[in-house]
């Protein structure tokens, strides 16, 4: 049995694996679930180039003491990144997925 390092290890790059795949292919609506004093529905754009795929969306309304941001795609969450935000205030989600080198990529 594999112990719990490696299985988090493991689960953590399958979810990564599964974010990329649907950023890659998913035409599904795009959203960051911004957690804090509230929570807060943020429709996130896609944005497709030959060689990146940026989701982005903007915030103009302070939420306090936020502290995580989740994509989700459809009814799927697939990703949670904590944040530490030290006073309210607007801001912008951005996740990009691009290669930089196509030799790194294989």
């Amino acid at each position: 049995m594999p112990g719990s390092r490696l299985e988090a290890a493991v689960s953590g790059l399958v979810a990564r694996a599964r974010l990329f795949e649907r950023v890659t292919h998913d035409q599904h609506p795009w959203q960051a679930w911004i957690r804090g004093e509230y929570s807060v529905c943020l429709h996130l754009e896609r944005h497709e180039c030959s060689d990146r795929i940026v989701l982005v969306g903007y915030l103009h309304t302070p939420v306090k003491s936020v502290t995580s941001v989740e994509i989700w795609c459809g009814e799927d969450m697939l990703m949670c990144y904590p944040v530490a935000m030290p006073e309210a205030g607007p801001f912008r989600v951005a996740f990009a997925l691009a290669i930089e080198d196509t030799e790194l990529a294989a």
